[in-house]
């Protein structure tokens, strides 16, 4: 049913060429092809604008990074000088409040503060708080926790400012997931991370500084160590996810252990030199510069993920323009490429109808060495392949007709016919480059009698056990052994001197002398004569002079008693 509803079809493709056919499908793909082009190039285009745009917001997060740690800095010291008559610490805050003064100018000064109102009028307010900001020294009645928060509040101002730039640009529902997590990370946990190490930078300064610790101290800072084990617990956790997941992060040379170690020393810190200091003797700037160091740590974390996030964008910007560039180049090219297809197609169907043909003729006149292939991937492939399939079939009854033809039906080894021809090779090698080899002619003794005593079946078997022995000592792949005619066997042994040749010689007689053949529970008693010549010898030299010399001295070793070997040139 299936083909008869589309016989209509067939017939209706079946009327043109393959040429035909091939452009009729290509125009009916080429327009959805096009507008597919089109959409493409105006998504990577989009996709460029937004990388560009997040590219922007993470340079405006790196000049932020500088005035939140500034007022973090100015937060954690100011809760140190509650109790008063601390003039290196009032100077340290001055110096801190000059210094996001300064940071906090420069930042309503920049062209992307100014395009922005409302990111300037933040700015802007962010900024009069810091002209406005003071230090209330108190009573030691006062709660160091109150003093926090109401220090705490410039720098929520900042992390506010930081919240509106990572919105405005997009970057935590950033499509990119790597990305988004990174800006999340730096906009909105780096706030509570750093929130519960300045309380316990804070904390720890204040009481060292005063150099008194009541109850109501040390619940606060137990309260701040919980807080910071179990941001170490999370941040571990948060870190080897994200670390583990996206192989471009965990590739760079950023370290998400810094973190967990800040978090760590700090805590440590504040038990060793404030909780478990009985007599609180750690000067307060010992203390300070431990902690802070801490902390420097994952201000260093955080910037070096700033970097990393806006050399991300950059690239990522990089690689969709040049998409972008791919695809426009394709939607000009489409057309272009169909009808390079389009001429592929018919070359390649060509082609490979030439190549069968030709391979057909080869066949037929016998040529079975080459193999039939055809450069395409179709129909015409695997037809390719099932006429190599067949071409390899009559090759191989081919190659067993010729094994037949030189092979010994009785021994299986090779017969008068192979061996000719391998002599008249080595004697042409041996006359063009002296490649030396020796010819061993060898000849079972008395073997008419074992016929006429034990009945040829006996021969037969005694002729089979001479050549398998025989073939335990031709050990090279090059050496070859035949059987001559009758019980007479030939050996070449290629690239092998006199006094090596009789060395193999002696070897044979001994093996054949020592073989044990029973017949109906007879013993059948064999021993050969072996009669050797080498080519390197021979003065005037011949296939013909090395089968006589070794032929005579066959007859010699016979004449001398049999079970023996003779060379052709010893006296």
């Amino acid at each position: 049913m299936v083909s008869s509803f589309f016989l209509p079809a067939k017939k209706f493709i079946g009327r043109f060429t393959f040429p035909v056919k091939f452009f009729l499908t290509s125009m009916l793909l080429a327009i959805p092809l096009v507008m597919m082009g089109l959409q493409s190039a105006l998504d990577a285009r989009e996709q460029v604008a937004k990388a560009r745009e997040s590219h922007q917001g993470v340079r405006l997060l790196q000049t932020l990074q500088p005035l939140v740690i500034e007022l973090e800095t100015y937060r954690d010291l100011s809760v140190g000088a509650r109790i008063g008559n601390q003039p290196e610490i009032e100077q340290l805050i001055r110096d801190s409040q000059a210094r996001a003064l300064e940071l906090a100018a420069a930042l309503t000064r920049r062209e992307a503060t100014q395009k922005n109102q409302l990111f300037m009028l933040s700015a802007r307010n962010l900024q009069e708080s810091i002209e406005h900001m003071s230090v209330s020294t108190g009573s030691e009645g006062d709660i160091e926790k109150a003093l926090f928060e109401k220090a705490d509040s410039q720098v929520a101002m900042a992390y506010q400012l930081v919240s509106q730039v990572a919105n405005e640009y997009g970057l935590v529902t950033d499509r990119d997931v790597m990305a988004s997590q990174i800006a999340i990370l730096l906009t909105r946990d780096f706030q509570l991370f750093m929130r519960t190490l300045g309380e316990a930078r804070a904390y720890g300064l204040s009481f060292l500084s005063s150099q008194m610790l009541g109850s109501q101290g040390i619940n606060l800072l137990n309260t701040t160590l919980e807080g910071l084990y179990s941001l170490d617990q999370q941040i571990e956790q948060r870190l080897s996810l994200m670390f583990t997941t996206h192989q471009e992060l965990n590739q760079s040379d950023i370290s998400g252990e810094v973190v967990v170690g800040s978090l760590a020393q700090v805590a440590r810190t504040v038990e060793d030199r404030v909780l478990l200091a009985a007599d609180l003797d750690t000067p307060w700037s010992e203390y300070w510069a431990e902690t802070s160091a801490s902390i420097q740590q994952l201000n260093q974390f955080r910037a070096q993920l700033l970097d990393f996030l806006a050399e991300h964008n950059r690239r990522r910007e990089q690689r969709v323009s040049s998409g972008q560039l791919v695809f426009a180049a394709s939607v000009i090219a489409i057309m272009s490429l169909f009808i390079y297809l389009f001429a592929g197609f018919y070359l390649s169907v060509r082609e490979s109808l030439g190549r069968l043909s030709r391979a057909a003729i080869e066949v037929a006149h016998g040529g079975l060495d080459k193999k039939i292939t055809v450069d395409s991937q179709d129909e015409l492939n695997e037809l390719a392949r099932l006429f190599d399939s067949m071409r390899l079939q009559l090759k191989d009854r081919q190659e067993r007709l010729l094994e037949l033809s030189i092979t010994d039906g009785l021994t299986g080894i090779r017969n008068r016919k192979y061996f000719n021809g391998a002599l008249q090779q080595h004697a042409e090698q041996f006359s063009q480059n002296r490649q030396d080899f020796t010819l061993l002619l060898l000849d079972i003794d008395h073997f008419k009698k074992v016929n006429d005593r034990f009945g040829h079946q006996a021969g037969d078997l005694c002729l089979q056990r001479v050549a398998s022995t025989l073939e335990k000592h031709v050990v090279f792949p090059e050496d070859i052994l035949a059987r001559y005619g009758g019980e007479e066997f030939a050996i070449l042994l290629p690239a092998t001197h006199h006094e090596a040749a009789g060395v193999v010689a002696e070897k044979l007689c001994a093996s054949i002398r020592n073989l044990r053949i029973e017949y109906l529970d007879q013993f059948i008693p064999v021993t050969v004569s072996i009669g050797l010549a080498c080519a390197s010898k021979i003065s005037d030299f011949s296939d013909e002079a090395i089968v006589r010399l070794a032929d005579n001295a066959l007859y010699q070793a016979k004449a001398g008693g049999r079970n023996r070997w003779v060379s052709a040139h010893l006296d």
